[in-house]
């Protein structure tokens, strides 16, 4: 379908994006392993680490996306009908010879994809709980502390103390 010339330096260039979004995408599932284990150890300093290595290969990820999607509209859009999607399949159609090779392709980033998915779920859910635990404590600690920190008006009803209000002191 396509001149042969052209299929190899396109192919070729897909297969080393691909290999990029491979690569980048288990570091990403690495660095999100790192802040779930940040979190569960409630480590701030950890946290904040892991979450600016995840920003940077996050926006790497972005990038290698944005590339792949670029290299597959400069290889399908010429040969196909516009009403056609773009898609890594259509790939198997204009270059039959590499059928193998773009299914490998569409396995391994539906994988990757998948594994992504899941570990960015894991880590939202954990950092619901870790909030709503905080939220808890932090209630409790309030409730305790307005509770030993109470006094009673002349009226003779109790109140709370304001943090930061002093009783009985003179100025």
């Amino acid at each position: 379908m396509t001149d042969n010339k052209d299929t190899v330096p396109a192919l070729q260039k897909i297969s080393e994006t691909v290999e990029h979004l491979d690569k980048t995408s288990r570091e990403l599932l690495g660095v999100m392993d790192e802040q779930i284990n940040a979190i569960i150890s409630s480590d701030t300093g950890k946290m904040e680490e892991f979450t600016e290595a995840h920003s940077t290969i996050r926006c790497q990820f972005k990038k290698y996306e944005k590339a792949f999607v670029k290299e597959l509209h400069e290889v399908i859009d010429p040969v196909t009908d516009e009403l056609e999607s773009l898609r890594l399949v259509n790939l198997k159609k204009i270059f039959p010879e590499s059928a193998l090779l773009v299914d490998h392709w569409k396995e391994l980033l539906s994988r990757n994809t998948r594994q992504l998915q899941r570990k960015h779920e894991q880590l939202l859910q954990l950092l619901n709980f870790a909030m709503s635990r905080n939220t808890d404590v932090m209630r409790s600690i309030y409730s305790i502390y307005n509770l030993k920190n109470s006094h009673y008006s002349a009226n003779g009803d109790k109140t709370g103390t304001v943090s930061g209000v002093a009783l009985n002191q003179e100025v």
